[in-house]
């Protein structure tokens, strides 16, 4: 499998745990993750096994998982604090390739606008063009359960919307996962919410042409928050976009079950192992 090492680092000016995967074998290369709003590097045990030949490279944002208790004082994280970190780690680790999922993809996408030296290819799954409206009700109603701290209301929504295909152990874990939010912590994703809430899709998309590598999209054919559809408007914003549906598949994808993650996996795959010949001839100039 591989030697997984594991680190806090600072970035951003916050400090943020950083998890490691390095393989045995001669890897094709290093994928970093990027999570959506609530997800810890736990969300991605899926890649260690279905990614076999890339070395991996995950993180919490410094307000989740174990990156939490390493910035007590923290007050909030908005969209540009997530990209100002995951920019300093492109700029630390130099990975090859990016694979973002959900919220995350609106960190990854502005990363990439920036043009950082090392990525070859980017792969953003679950993401539409801005937040539809079963999206929007979820989120609203999120924020809603959050401020009058209610950790299994919030449980609830999450797992009967975004994870209504998950399986029921990984429901279970989901559950307890926001059971464990103390008020603090609760306080910190609410805010990070209202960010999401707030933000302008036009202003985050209006850079996306200085993208200069290709991306696939992945969106789940089972995804009622944010389908293939709602991806479709994402062509006309970045140069080299592709397109893919995960079939039976909603919005946790290759947690979903062992046919959605080995679609998923094959789609990274196929896309990751193409070497684009432009980035190369800029690499070789």
């Amino acid at each position: 499998m591989g030697r997984f090492e594991r680190a806090i680092v600072e970035a951003g000016g916050r400090q943020v745990f950083v998890e490691r995967l390095r393989r045995v074998s001669p890897a094709r290369g290093t994928i970093l993750f990027v999570n959506g709003a609530v997800a810890t590097t736990a969300a991605l045990r899926w890649a260690v096994e279905a990614l076999a030949d890339y070395d991996l490279l995950m993180f919490d944002f410094p307000h989740l998982g174990v990156s939490c208790a390493h910035n007590p004082e923290l007050s909030g994280v908005t969209r540009d604090a997530e990209t100002a970190i995951l920019a300093e780690l492109v700029a630390r680790y130099r990975p090859e390739f990016l694979a973002a999922q959900s919220w995350g993809g609106t960190s990854a996408l502005a990363v990439l606008a920036s043009t950082p030296g090392s990525i070859q290819r980017a792969i953003v799954a679950s993401y539409s063009a801005g937040l539809t409206a079963p999206m929007r009700a979820l989120t609203e109603a999120l924020i809603e359960a959050i401020d009058r701290y209610d950790p299994a209301a919030a449980a609830r929504l999450v797992i009967e919307g975004l994870g209504e295909r998950l399986p029921a152990v990984a429901r279970r874990l989901n559950e307890r996962y926001f059971l464990r939010f103390d008020r603090s912590k609760a306080a910190l994703v609410g805010r990070q919410l209202r960010d999401i809430a707030r933000a302008s899709f036009d202003e985050e998309a209006a850079r996306w042409d200085l993208i200069e590598v290709p991306i696939l999209f992945i969106n789940g054919a089972a995804d009622r928050f944010t389908p293939p559809k709602a991806a479709a408007p994402l062509a006309a914003l970045c140069r080299e976009p592709r397109f893919a549906v995960t079939p039976g598949a909603g919005h946790f994808l290759a947690m979903e079950s062992p046919d959605a993650c080995d679609h998923v996996a094959r789609q990274i795959n196929d896309f990751f192992l193409r070497q684009p010949a432009r980035s190369l001839a800029r690499r070789l100039a």
